[in-house]
């Protein structure tokens, strides 16, 4: 039988152009359009909802529409870019900020600000978080109780405890980091098992493995003026610091209250008076204070603006209470202002 020619040849164009559709929108549908591929070899998935949970914005947020993409993950696939603070065409230092300060971008660790930022100086009570980080080296119980003994109680600053008074361990840990509690600070190292010179070895052991060779510590608390950083150095402990759920929690507090296992109650107030205030688009998550008089006043802060740009400030040695916190903004919006993330 002879089969026509013609109808068979539509027969089959049709064929190639209906093929030729459903191959192009299966591509679409693997997120794979033409000149796009390489493109998505550069993304960075972060599959760190954790981080995501605890306030942490991706830089990107790419709708790809189908789960194709990955069949693993769910339709909305979180990106995020790799973002570099780079100058902006309106780049512009008219200030002197006439202490130690540094501004680090946390996402590349780009040193953004600096002014008197390797110079060696006491920093107070920030001596804190470097003791919180020893501490939660330990895998402390939370839950389990600790006798303050009289050798913990410590003068300077508002006393909380008494000797005798049974508090758990993530009721010190809290109270040292947003009441900025001597004694409470002291405790902990105590609480550790180790002798207080012991802690304070394990404390300038920590920085020394993060490469902050010129953080010193003599106490875990802060009181002494041999403790001593740079404000480079301050933004980089207090990045590694706030990468601790725990301390990060801890430092987001307004207020805190505990009760003793007698059942006495104590409440405490953070000394960080900026947290969780917002201006300029620009949102303060915590920090930590310090203050002696060899120190001067200090405040390091983490800070966030509407795009989800998270910077680490620092003023060191700044001349009242007040300054520490306003000079902090100063330059931390200074850097929002005079750098782009791209």
């Amino acid at each position: 039988m002879k089969i026509p020619m013609l109808p068979l040849i539509c027969i089959i164009g049709l064929m190639f152009f209906f093929g030729t559709i459903f191959l192009y929108n299966s591509e679409q549908s693997q997120g794979m359009v033409l000149g796009e591929s390489d493109y998505n070899l550069d993304i960075v998935l972060d599959m760190e909802t954790e981080e995501l949970n605890q306030g942490q914005k991706p830089s990107e947020i790419i709708d790809f529409g189908y789960s194709g993409f990955l069949e693993s993950v769910n339709k909305n696939i979180e990106m995020k870019f790799p973002v570099t603070p780079q100058k902006s065409d309106t780049y512009k230092k008219d200030f002197e900020l006439g202490c130690s300060g540094a501004v680090i971008d946390i996402g590349s660790g780009a040193v953004l600000f600096k002014e008197k930022s390797e110079e060696q100086v006491p920093i107070a009570s920030i001596t804190k978080l470097a003791n919180a980080l020893v501490f939660l080296d330990q895998n402390p119980d939370w839950d389990s109780f600790y006798k303050v003994k009289p050798s913990d109680i410590t003068e300077g600053g508002r006393i909380y405890l008494g000797a005798g008074d049974e508090v758990k361990l993530k009721d010190l840990f809290y109270l040292a980091l947003v009441g900025s509690a001597n004694s409470a600070a002291r405790a902990m190292a105590s609480a550790s098992g180790f002798n207080e010179d012991e802690y304070v070895q394990r404390m300038n052991l920590k920085m020394k493995e993060q490469g902050l060779n010129n953080t010193n510590f003599v106490d875990p608390m802060g009181l002494s003026g041999f403790n001593v950083s740079t404000a480079i150095e301050v933004s980089k402990l207090a990045k590694s610091a706030f990468s601790k759920e725990e301390i990060k929690d801890a430092l987001s507090k307004k207020y805190y209250r505990f009760q003793t296992k007698s059942g006495r109650s104590i409440g405490v107030y953070n000394t960080n008076i900026l947290i969780g205030s917002s201006e300029d688009n620009i949102k303060i998550l915590g920090g930590k204070t310090g203050y002696i008089y060899a120190a001067g006043y200090c405040f390091v802060g983490k800070f966030v603006n509407d795009q989800g740009i998270e910077l680490i400030s620092v003023v060191l040695g700044s001349h009242d209470m007040n300054s520490r916190f306003t000079e902090n903004k100063k330059i931390a919006k200074w850097a929002y202002d005079n750098y782009i993330w791209k």
